[in-house]
């Protein structure tokens, strides 16, 4: 079973470095967005969007215009740059947390995605979901991110990328989620995306 699963992922991999680069984004376009931060990637959504799905988590972060979601395991997401016991602890099982984040504007290496028709509702879903009923954790010094408490476990097989491919799945873009996913392998899924587009710093970003 491990080594389909195995030979599978490499499969995919494969064919994804063969497939033709995603073209630049149209300046004025409005779009969800995924950017890779090192191993960890993260997905990017309009503050409207947001307000209209998860209106505490957008009160949270005023002012942004672009939200960020990640998930990650307790004490180890957030670090930048990530410690080397960091780094180790990430391929151990434990508790996670879904990081919230404001950002003013789209980071130049990020892909610009389209939201299908009707997939609003099932991603802020997921989102929600995603999130525990319980009280947000300490951030420390950074009044711009918020760390709430997951509803399941992070495991290696289940990380912060296999995580991302399932809510973009959830949205209705054709993401596939496999076990142990890299961010690299995630970016590479988003540029094949039908109507996915580069140089998403060109983005504009609804600041309601």
């Amino acid at each position: 079973m491990r080594r389909c699963t195995f030979l599978s992922a490499l499969f995919f991999l494969l064919s994804a470095c063969a497939m033709a680069p995603a073209p630049p984004c149209a300046m004025g376009e409005e779009r969800m967005a995924v950017q890779r931060r090192g191993i960890h990637t993260e997905l990017m959504l309009p503050r409207a969007m947001v307000e209209a799905g998860l209106p505490a988590i957008a009160q949270r972060h005023p002012g942004a215009p672009l939200i960020g979601f990640g998930f990650g395991k307790r004490g180890v997401i957030g670090q930048e740059p990530p410690s080397v016991l960091a780094i180790l602890a990430s391929g151990l099982p434990g508790p996670a947390v879904v990081e919230v984040t404001s950002i003013d504007e789209v980071p130049a290496d990020a892909v610009g995605l389209p939201l299908p028709e009707g997939g609003a509702a099932p991603l802020l879903d997921f989102l929600r979901a995603a999130m525990a009923p319980a009280p947000e954790i300490e951030a420390g010094a950074r009044p711009n991110r918020s760390f709430h408490p997951a509803a399941y476990f992070y495991t290696l097989a289940y990380n912060c990328n296999s995580w991302l491919a399932d809510a973009l799945a959830r949205a209705g873009l054709p993401f596939r989620s496999v076990p142990g996913q890299t961010g690299w392998a995630l970016i590479a899924q988003a540029r094949q995306a039908p109507g996915a587009c580069l140089q998403a710093a060109g983005l504009v970003l609804s600041r309601r």
